[in-house]
């Protein structure tokens, strides 16, 4: 399986943005799933896509995009052939972590692992996108169900007591005299005698196995329906029951770029889940999000430095040479030496002077034009001149001087300059209307200037640089980016799309257009990010804690003006980024941050 690069990068689905470490979390789980699918192909053991994988192929055609696991479910006789072999059958690294393997997992399904632990190391994260973190694919297991309403609601009642005894003597909380009536209560009820008797986690592994039998008890020929034990036989309702001939036959189903297999029943069985499920819920799952949120915190509770990632230092302050080295002021400094060269009569160094005027102009606007030509006149003026002084002569190059300089101004020092750093073709329409209110505006030399962008090794280096000049709407006049000098230039503005800067893991933009470079080549950098959002406030957990990946970043801190698609997202932006950087840099964001139709966007727009 070959995942593209771009398959990395961040994108807004449905309105939510999905941030490159969910893309790394979402291929790391592919590769796990391409490996129990080698397995199954070979031992014939059918699988079948559950839950919110399912429904994120049906609905979307891959993952739901504020989810990040894969889940499958096989029938129990199938997952126990799968157990008897994964562990022979997986590349070494890999493991399948059950209730029997591990002592804080409590679950009764496998998950298969590409690594039981977070690993750093360079071969692993080569082949895992760069993802370090414990990634993997839950296997559930469908058992049957009696069609004897008592019998199953006894075998329920017993597992489900089975469970809180092996629970609460592991956790304490079951001692003494307490849990030997309970366990001897067991042993009488099931026929059996436990080895492990006064040992924590070996008798919850007893017990556990317990549990599992009195899910397989039911045979086959006995049930009209499975079900999923553990939630959903044992927690939920009898619409989780599924007619077992449903998971008889497979469809292979679109998911990402591969496809993968599913019960042709399939829109029954999502009925029976989610009713209408079509209708997004964004905050719903089985778990926390982003899965690895966690393990993440877990490591740098035991680092004595911080984990790599963009913090706060101060809203950057622009340096270098700024305007002091634009055509504009050199332009000025060259024409009053001009003046004072002719005042002096020196008219060889005033010939000088006016080739390197006319020079320096054509580098910004191009050969020709009025002042270089009205320069090209004066020179020869000076000339002739030097050849045959008159008075007369002296007092038309001082006319001819001033008309100079009322060119320069009307060609040069009056008109503004406003630049376009987009990177992806596909993203230009976010920009487009900035830039056409700017080609409107008579006063204005307006500058597109596709940027390259490169993708990223697992170390962070830059491979494969891209350049998309090409794809660009014809309407659009293009410069190429490594023919403007925009320390010559230095436009009043620049727009800018990228906002990660060194900061994201799959994609940068060249180094040269970071935020924090460009502040000294403009007046005003302003951000406007490349896609639109749904709609939400801080209720929305899963959406606000997301925001960590596009707003609290170098783009946004570093713009002189960041506009958002609404009010309320920047409502969002200034409670991130206050949350971020400190309740003293509130005014900073609510100054800066603005959106299209707001009272501040129309002053700050002329």
């Amino acid at each position: 399986m070959k995942i593209p690069d771009s398959f990395f990068e961040p994108q807004v689905r449905e309105g939510f943005y999905v941030p490159t470490e969910i893309k790394q979390a979402w291929g790391a789980a592919l590769l796990v799933w391409e490996e129990i699918d080698r397995i199954c192909n070979k031992y014939e053991i059918p699988y079948f896509v559950e839950g919110g994988t399912l429904l994120g192929m049906v609905r979307y055609g891959g993952f739901i995009p504020w989810d990040d696991d894969v889940d499958i479910t096989m029938r129990r006789k199938d997952y126990e052939r799968f157990l008897e072999v994964a562990e022979s059958e997986l590349p070494e690294g890999f493991a399948v972590i059950t209730y029997a393997s591990q002592p804080q997992f409590k679950n009764f399904l496998g998950r298969v692992v590409g690594k039981p632990r977070m690993c750093f190391e360079k071969e692993h994260l080569q082949k895992f996108y760069g993802f370090p973190y414990i990634v993997g694919v839950d296997i559930f297991v469908l058992d049957y169900i009696s069609q004897d309403e008592e019998q199953e609601k006894a075998r329920v009642e017993l597992a489900k007591y089975i469970i809180a005894v092996a629970d609460g003597i592991e956790e304490g909380l079951i001692r003494g005299s307490q849990a030997k009536i309970a366990l001897d209560k067991i042993e009488a009820l099931c026929g059996v005698k436990f080895a492990h008797r006064e040992e924590g986690f070996p008798l919850r592994v007893e017990l556990y196995r317990q549990v599992e039998k009195i899910f397989a008890m039911i045979p086959e020929e006995e049930a009209e329906a499975v079900t999923l034990m553990m939630p959903d036989g044992l927690m939920r309702n009898r619409t989780l029951r599924i007619p077992k001939r449903y998971y008889d036959e497979r469809v292979w189903l679109p998911f990402e770029m591969i496809s993968l297999p599913a019960s042709p029943r399939w829109d029954d069985i999502l009925q029976r889940y989610y009713g209408n499920y079509m209708e997004p819920v964004r905050d719903s799952g089985g778990h926390d999000y982003p899965f690895f949120d966690k393990q993440k915190k877990d490591l740098q509770s035991v680092l004595d430095f911080d984990l790599p990632g963009y913090r706060f230092e101060g809203v950057k302050q622009r340096g270098g040479l700024g305007r002091c080295g634009s055509v504009c002021v050199r332009a000025q400094n060259l024409y009053q030496e001009l003046k004072e060269t002719l005042g002096q009569e020196l008219f060889a160094e005033s010939q000088g002077l006016a080739i390197e005027l006319g020079t320096l102009i054509e580098q910004v606007k191009g050969e020709g034009g009025e002042t270089v030509s009205l320069l090209e006149e004066y020179c020869e003026a000076l000339f002739q001149i030097s050849q045959s002084y008159s008075s007369r002569a002296l007092l038309a190059l001082e006319e001819l001087l001033d008309e100079i300089w009322t060119s320069m101004k009307r060609n040069l020092l009056d008109r503004r300059e406003v630049v376009f750093l987009p990177y992806q073709a596909s993203q230009w329409k976010y920009l487009a209307d900035a830039w056409q209110a700017a080609m409107e505006d008579d006063t204005c030399d307006v500058y597109v200037i596709p940027i390259p962008y490169y993708y990223k090794e697992w170390d962070g280096s830059l491979r494969d640089m891209q350049y998309e000049g090409d794809l660009f709407p014809k309407e659009v006049v293009l410069t190429r980016y490594d023919e403007f000098d925009f320390s010559l230039h230095y436009p009043e503005r620049i727009y800018i799309q990228n906002p990660y800067d060194k900061w994201n893991g799959a994609i940068s933009v060249d180094p040269l257009f970071y935020s924090e470079n460009l502040l000294d080549y403009t007046e005003q950098l302003i951000y406007i990010p490349p896609f639109v959002l749904a709609e939400f406030d801080k209720h929305n957990q899963r959406e606000y804690d997301n925001m960590q990946y596009y707003c609290t970043v170098p783009g946004v801190v570093h713009a002189d003006r960041v506009i958002l698609q609404s009010e309320q997202m920047k409502r969002m932006y200034v409670e991130k980024l206050t949350e971020f950087a400190g309740e003293d840099t509130k005014e900073i964001w609510e100054a800066k941050i603005t959106w299209p139709g707001s009272d501040e966007w129309k002053d700050k727009k002329r």
